[in-house]
């Protein structure tokens, strides 16, 4: 999606909101995919939570290819 480059363009640039936003359009999506993956809504949890954390301190690592 056109939103989701958006957001990436600034999240790499330093936005914090653009993390928040990215951060609430997938969520959801990857705790339900984590607790079927692991069966444990609890574990489900810390592991999108350690994903995220993992993301917002890949910022200088996010390449932004193509037009």
């Amino acid at each position: 999606m056109i939103e989701d480059k958006i957001l990436l363009v600034r999240f790499k640039y330093g936005s914090k909101d653009a993390l928040a936003c990215i951060y609430e359009r997938h969520k959801k999506y990857l705790l339900r995919l984590s607790a079927a993956l692991l069966h444990d809504t609890n574990n489900a949890e810390d592991v999108v939570h350690d994903v995220f954390v993992r993301f917002a301190q890949s910022q200088d690592e996010i390449k932004l290819n193509g037009s």
